[in-house]
């Protein structure tokens, strides 16, 4: 998948088979613009890959992305769609290959995103299909944080009332959360929830896009409105 302005940017989609199972590999080549910027192209990379791969119906637990050849800086569109919404909303594991500072801020981003996600790391491809293959203790936790987080999700679609909203910066704040950066006219609304992964599947599932300057889903969740409030967060009580 190209893009005009971002030519150097390419997502590829293949089967691996291990054993029984049949898994997605999602492979993403090039330069991924920092914060805002990258919302378009990361967005357009999505939606090819559930052109090309329905993740809801996979056989396989979880779902492989190969960032080998990936630059990424910043920026929650990345987290937001490739693990966020499959996590909560496909019903599957996340497992990323990854090296050098794109791994660190990788790591970064899903450490903000919460310990709920169920993601788990590997330096190489190699060492993926080793951990699938034996079935090693990293890939039973996974799959063990995967069905809790299902297991929360499904326990109920209906909430009694609305969700808190969390504001994490940018457009709203005047600058920029991960940076420290006052905001841009580019910059989008940076935001997540308060509650559990059943709070926030039900925000990701949302018609959010009608929200203004919305320029990915729901990223974080926070365990309550004080914990917002102690990181400098603004929130939205229903």
């Amino acid at each position: 998948m190209k893009n005009d302005k971002y030519r150097d940017v390419l997502l590829t989609t293949s089967n691996v088979k291990i054993k029984e199972y049949e898994f997605s590999c999602i492979r993403i080549h090039g330069t991924i613009p920092a914060g805002s910027e990258g919302n378009r192209i990361v967005e357009d990379c999505f939606r090819t890959m559930s052109e090309e791969v329905n993740l809801l119906e996979s056989p396989s637990p979880i779902v492989v992305y190969d960032y080998l050849n990936l630059n990424y800086d910043f920026g929650d569109h990345l987290g937001a769609f490739f693990w966020v919404l499959p996590a909560l909303l496909d019903n599957v594991g996340i497992v990323v290959s990854a090296t050098g500072e794109t791994l660190s801020n990788l790591r970064d981003l899903a450490d903000f995103i919460g310990l709920w996600l169920p993601i788990l790391f590997m330096e190489s491809i190699e060492s993926v299909w080793c951990q699938l293959e034996e079935n090693g203790s990293e890939l039973r936790h996974l799959l063990e944080k995967t069905k809790q987080c299902r297991d929360i999700v499904r326990l109920s679609k209906d909430r009694e009332s609305p969700i808190p909203i969390v504001l994490l910066g940018s457009r709203q704040t005047n600058w920029q959360y991960r940076t420290g950066k006052p905001w841009k006219r580019s910059s989008d609304l940076d935001y997540g929830t308060v509650g559990n992964p059943k709070d926030l599947a039900i925000f990701a599932s949302s018609p959010w896009r009608k929200l203004s300057h919305i320029g990915h889903p729901p990223s974080v969740l926070l365990n309550s409105v004080d914990d917002a409030n102690s990181r400098g967060f603004t929130v939205m009580l229903p």
